[in-house]
């Protein structure tokens, strides 16, 4: 977890193995809480499997006035970064956990709110993932509605919260895509769900089902998520002065991807 109140506030995204429970979450997220505070909001992908952010991002971009991108890189390691001043929102994607390590903290010191769409996993195996849970300061894990799938999480999340670098980490569940996939009443997926830390409940954002939901049926089903995240220590104030919205974004993270590759070696 953050221990200095100075970098602001960083939340992952992860789930238990590889699927499709958690696409969509961090950026859905991060455009929320961006609108949310009025500041600007650093979306991170560093999940070098599913690359979620990074298949999102040209649609982020499509019409978007004043945006910059750039992407550096240092051997084998590599920073994109793709700042959109209209979304208050600044996309960084990096290619593996020399170059996660290098650049949070410097996007941690810039930004208020730094949402990381993660590996499965966080807290455990390898690369960006064994690491990445000591620079959290939350941890959203993502799961489908099946039993099974709802099992997982529950055991996970026992796990990650006994972690030394875990106990200070708020933890929250999200289910996401169709309830009844699961094959049970709804009775018994609230039970289910009652004996985890459940924050929403959030539709597919992922394939076709994607297609189909009203922005504002998105924002309804985001309002818990983003009213946690905004009750969370270290949370910036709602609708603060955005002057960097505009102006400093861009420079700031240009500023962040150079340090970051300046010590990647």
């Amino acid at each position: 977890m953050a221990d200095d109140a100075a970098l602001g506030l960083t939340i992952g995204v992860t789930n238990t193995r590889l699927n499709a429970a958690k696409r969509g979450i961090a950026v859905e997220l991060a455009l929320r809480l961006a609108s949310a505070t009025g500041g600007p909001v650093c979306v991170v992908g560093a999940d070098p499997t599913d690359r979620d952010v990074e298949r999102r991002t040209p649609g982020l971009v499509a019409g978007e006035p004043g945006r910059t991108s750039l992407r550096l890189t240092r051997g084998p390691h590599s920073l994109g970064v793709s700042v959109l001043p209209a979304r208050r929102l600044c996309v960084v994607s990096v290619s593996d956990r020399a170059a996660a390590v290098a650049a949070l903290p410097e996007l941690r010191g810039i930004f208020d709110i730094v949402v990381i769409d993660a590996p499965s996993g966080v807290g455990g195996g390898v690369g960006i993932a064994h690491v990445l849970l000591e620079s959290l300061d939350a941890l959203l894990v993502a799961s489908p509605h099946a039993p099974g799938d709802l099992a997982d999480t529950r055991r996970y999340v026992e796990r990650v919260s006994a972690l030394p670098s875990g106990r200070r980490v708020a933890v929250g569940v999200v289910t996401s895509g169709d309830p009844h996939e699961a094959k049970m009443s709804a009775r018994q997926l609230s039970a289910r769900l009652s004996t985890l830390p459940t924050v929403a409940t959030l539709p597919q954002l992922w394939g076709r089902g994607a297609a189909s939901h009203a922005a504002s049926a998105l924002d309804a089903a985001f309002a818990p998520l983003v009213g946690w995240a905004l009750d969370l220590p270290f949370a910036p104030a709602v609708d603060v002065a955005s002057a960097d919205a505009e102006t400093g974004v861009s420079s700031t993270a240009r500023a962040s991807a150079a340090l970051a590759l300046g010590s990647a070696g």
